[in-house]
Protein backbone atom coordinates (compact mmCIF):
# COMPACT_ATOMS: atom_id res chain seq x y z
CA UNK A 1 0.00 0.00 0.00
CA UNK A 2 1.00 3.66 -0.72
CA UNK A 3 1.14 4.35 3.15
CA UNK A 4 4.27 1.82 3.19
CA UNK A 5 6.40 4.52 0.60
CA UNK A 6 7.76 7.27 1.51
CA UNK A 7 6.45 10.28 0.71
CA UNK A 8 8.35 11.60 -2.09
CA UNK A 9 7.93 8.02 -3.94
CA UNK A 10 3.59 8.04 -2.84
CA UNK A 11 3.73 11.93 -4.92
CA UNK A 12 5.32 10.06 -7.93
CA UNK A 13 3.28 6.85 -8.15
CA UNK A 14 0.36 9.58 -7.56
CA UNK A 15 1.66 11.40 -10.91
CA UNK A 16 1.74 8.06 -12.88
CA UNK A 17 -1.38 6.94 -11.85
CA UNK A 18 -3.17 10.42 -12.55
CA UNK A 19 -0.92 10.52 -16.02
CA UNK A 20 -2.00 7.00 -17.79
CA UNK A 21 0.09 8.12 -20.61
CA UNK A 22 3.29 8.44 -18.76
CA UNK A 23 5.82 10.63 -17.70
CA UNK A 24 9.38 11.68 -18.23
CA UNK A 25 12.27 11.88 -15.72
CA UNK A 26 12.12 15.61 -17.25
CA UNK A 27 8.59 16.26 -16.24
CA UNK A 28 8.66 14.11 -13.18
CA UNK A 29 11.38 16.69 -11.85
CA UNK A 30 9.37 19.68 -12.52
CA UNK A 31 6.42 18.39 -11.08
CA UNK A 32 8.35 16.36 -7.94
CA UNK A 33 10.84 19.69 -7.47
CA UNK A 34 13.53 17.49 -6.63
CA UNK A 35 16.70 16.36 -8.85
CA UNK A 36 17.14 14.44 -11.40
CA UNK A 37 19.27 12.56 -10.12
CA UNK A 38 16.88 11.89 -7.04
CA UNK A 39 14.24 11.01 -9.72
CA UNK A 40 16.00 8.14 -11.31
CA UNK A 41 16.87 6.83 -8.05
CA UNK A 42 13.30 6.58 -6.85
CA UNK A 43 12.67 5.13 -10.51
CA UNK A 44 14.88 2.50 -10.21
CA UNK A 45 13.87 1.66 -6.68
CA UNK A 46 9.81 1.49 -8.12
CA UNK A 47 11.18 -0.29 -10.88
CA UNK A 48 12.66 -2.91 -8.85
CA UNK A 49 9.80 -3.70 -6.55
CA UNK A 50 7.67 -3.89 -10.10
CA UNK A 51 5.50 -0.84 -9.69
CA UNK A 52 6.58 1.10 -12.05
CA UNK A 53 7.94 0.23 -15.75
CA UNK A 54 8.67 1.85 -19.23
CA UNK A 55 6.15 3.03 -21.35
CA UNK A 56 6.35 4.81 -24.51
CA UNK A 57 9.29 6.97 -26.18
CA UNK A 58 8.33 10.78 -26.52
CA UNK A 59 9.11 11.68 -29.62
CA UNK A 60 10.78 15.58 -29.69
CA UNK A 61 12.78 17.81 -31.80
CA UNK A 62 15.94 15.59 -30.55
CA UNK A 63 16.38 12.29 -29.22
CA UNK A 64 13.46 10.51 -27.79
CA UNK A 65 12.52 10.81 -24.24
CA UNK A 66 11.99 7.45 -22.06
CA UNK A 67 8.23 7.62 -20.35
CA UNK A 68 7.63 6.10 -16.97
CA UNK A 69 4.27 4.27 -16.10
CA UNK A 70 2.15 1.62 -13.49
CA UNK A 71 2.45 -1.38 -13.62
CA UNK A 72 -0.59 -3.42 -12.43
CA UNK A 73 1.03 -3.85 -9.36
CA UNK A 74 0.99 0.13 -9.04
CA UNK A 75 -2.10 -0.08 -9.69
CA UNK A 76 -2.93 -1.86 -6.99
CA UNK A 77 -1.50 0.39 -4.65
CA UNK A 78 -4.27 2.18 -4.22
CA UNK A 79 -7.32 1.63 -2.76
CA UNK A 80 -10.09 -0.09 -4.03
CA UNK A 81 -13.19 -1.21 -3.14
CA UNK A 82 -13.05 -5.23 -3.84
CA UNK A 83 -14.83 -6.69 -0.64
CA UNK A 84 -17.75 -3.98 -0.85
CA UNK A 85 -18.24 -4.48 -4.11
CA UNK A 86 -18.39 -8.56 -3.92
CA UNK A 87 -20.66 -8.14 -1.02
CA UNK A 88 -22.78 -6.19 -2.81
CA UNK A 89 -22.76 -9.16 -5.52
CA UNK A 90 -23.35 -11.76 -2.79
CA UNK A 91 -26.40 -9.76 -1.68
CA UNK A 92 -27.51 -9.77 -4.79
CA UNK A 93 -27.15 -13.40 -5.56
CA UNK A 94 -29.12 -14.06 -2.42
CA UNK A 95 -32.01 -12.25 -3.68
CA UNK A 96 -31.81 -13.31 -7.08
CA UNK A 97 -31.65 -17.10 -6.19
CA UNK A 98 -34.35 -17.91 -3.96
CA UNK A 99 -34.99 -20.93 -5.14
CA UNK A 100 -31.22 -21.74 -4.56
CA UNK A 101 -29.34 -21.47 -1.73
CA UNK A 102 -26.17 -19.42 -1.74
CA UNK A 103 -23.77 -22.31 -1.35
CA UNK A 104 -25.70 -23.96 -4.62
CA UNK A 105 -24.99 -20.98 -6.43
CA UNK A 106 -21.59 -21.02 -5.64
CA UNK A 107 -20.73 -24.32 -5.98
CA UNK A 108 -22.23 -24.23 -10.03
CA UNK A 109 -19.64 -20.80 -10.04
CA UNK A 110 -16.36 -22.73 -8.78
CA UNK A 111 -17.84 -26.03 -11.44
CA UNK A 112 -17.90 -23.17 -14.45
CA UNK A 113 -14.61 -21.56 -13.82
CA UNK A 114 -13.13 -25.18 -13.50
CA UNK A 115 -13.87 -25.22 -17.12
CA UNK A 116 -11.81 -22.56 -18.55
CA UNK A 117 -8.42 -25.00 -17.18
CA UNK A 118 -9.78 -28.30 -17.49
CA UNK A 119 -8.89 -29.41 -20.83
CA UNK A 120 -5.55 -28.52 -19.96
CA UNK A 121 -5.07 -31.19 -16.66
CA UNK A 122 -7.53 -33.56 -16.89
CA UNK A 123 -5.39 -35.71 -18.58
CA UNK A 124 -2.20 -35.59 -16.29
CA UNK A 125 -0.87 -37.84 -14.15
CA UNK A 126 -2.35 -37.00 -10.65
CA UNK A 127 1.06 -35.82 -8.90
CA UNK A 128 1.62 -33.46 -11.70
CA UNK A 129 -2.28 -32.17 -11.97
CA UNK A 130 -1.87 -31.10 -8.08
CA UNK A 131 0.89 -28.86 -9.21
CA UNK A 132 -0.42 -27.09 -12.25
CA UNK A 133 -3.92 -27.09 -9.88
CA UNK A 134 -1.60 -25.12 -7.12
CA UNK A 135 -0.32 -22.56 -10.27
CA UNK A 136 -4.19 -21.91 -11.25
CA UNK A 137 -4.76 -21.37 -7.81
CA UNK A 138 -1.95 -19.15 -7.39
CA UNK A 139 -2.68 -17.34 -10.47
CA UNK A 140 -5.99 -16.32 -9.57
CA UNK A 141 -4.81 -14.59 -6.32
CA UNK A 142 -4.65 -18.15 -3.89
CA UNK A 143 -1.03 -18.74 -2.59
CA UNK A 144 -1.22 -22.33 -3.51
CA UNK A 145 1.15 -25.45 -2.83
CA UNK A 146 1.14 -29.12 -2.92
CA UNK A 147 1.77 -30.68 1.07
CA UNK A 148 2.40 -34.75 1.63
CA UNK A 149 -0.54 -36.03 3.62
CA UNK A 150 -0.53 -38.98 6.15
CA UNK A 151 -4.14 -39.97 6.11
CA UNK A 152 -3.99 -43.22 3.81
CA UNK A 153 -7.43 -42.00 2.24
CA UNK A 154 -5.59 -38.83 0.48
CA UNK A 155 -4.05 -38.44 -2.60
CA UNK A 156 -2.11 -35.42 -1.01
CA UNK A 157 -3.24 -32.17 0.48
CA UNK A 158 -3.41 -27.95 -1.32
CA UNK A 159 -2.83 -25.40 1.46
CA UNK A 160 -3.59 -21.99 1.11
CA UNK A 161 -1.68 -19.34 2.77
CA UNK A 162 -3.87 -16.33 1.94
CA UNK A 163 -7.82 -16.18 2.09
CA UNK A 164 -8.69 -14.22 -1.11
CA UNK A 165 -12.01 -13.83 0.16
CA UNK A 166 -11.56 -13.05 3.80
CA UNK A 167 -13.70 -10.22 4.46
CA UNK A 168 -16.17 -12.36 2.73
CA UNK A 169 -16.04 -15.35 4.35
CA UNK A 170 -16.00 -14.26 8.11
CA UNK A 171 -19.43 -12.82 6.85
CA UNK A 172 -20.65 -15.77 4.72
CA UNK A 173 -18.78 -19.19 5.61
CA UNK A 174 -20.58 -20.53 2.34
CA UNK A 175 -17.94 -18.30 0.10
CA UNK A 176 -15.93 -21.34 0.85
CA UNK A 177 -17.99 -23.44 -1.10
CA UNK A 178 -16.78 -21.73 -4.25
CA UNK A 179 -13.11 -22.90 -3.68
CA UNK A 180 -14.16 -26.53 -2.28
CA UNK A 181 -15.87 -26.91 -5.35
CA UNK A 182 -13.30 -25.13 -7.93
CA UNK A 183 -10.26 -27.57 -6.51
CA UNK A 184 -12.28 -30.51 -6.40
CA UNK A 185 -13.49 -30.42 -9.89
CA UNK A 186 -9.72 -29.24 -11.18
CA UNK A 187 -8.39 -31.83 -9.22
CA UNK A 188 -10.93 -34.26 -9.82
CA UNK A 189 -11.19 -35.63 -6.42
CA UNK A 190 -13.37 -35.27 -3.35
CA UNK A 191 -12.12 -32.94 -1.35
CA UNK A 192 -12.64 -31.85 2.20
CA UNK A 193 -11.65 -28.25 3.69
CA UNK A 194 -9.98 -29.32 6.65
CA UNK A 195 -8.86 -26.32 7.79
CA UNK A 196 -10.22 -22.51 7.29
CA UNK A 197 -7.93 -19.01 7.84
CA UNK A 198 -11.69 -17.39 8.18
CA UNK A 199 -12.46 -19.76 10.92
CA UNK A 200 -9.03 -19.25 12.62
CA UNK A 201 -6.53 -21.36 10.83
CA UNK A 202 -2.87 -20.77 9.99
CA UNK A 203 -4.34 -21.93 6.49
CA UNK A 204 -6.91 -22.69 4.29
CA UNK A 205 -6.17 -26.78 3.98
CA UNK A 206 -7.90 -28.70 1.56
CA UNK A 207 -7.78 -32.53 1.71
CA UNK A 208 -7.68 -34.60 -2.01
CA UNK A 209 -9.22 -37.82 -1.52
CA UNK A 210 -8.43 -40.53 -3.29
Amino acid sequence: MLELLGKTQQKLLRLLHKNKEGLSIFELEDLLSISRTAVKQHLASLEKDGMVEHGSLQKSGGRPTQKYILTNDGQEQFPRQYSWFAQMLLDSMKSDNKDKSLKSVLENLGSNVSLKYLSKISELPIKERLRKVASILTGLGYEAKVVASKDKIEVSKIEISNCVFHQLAMSCPDVCAFDKTLISKLTGNEVELQSCIALGGNVCCFGIKK
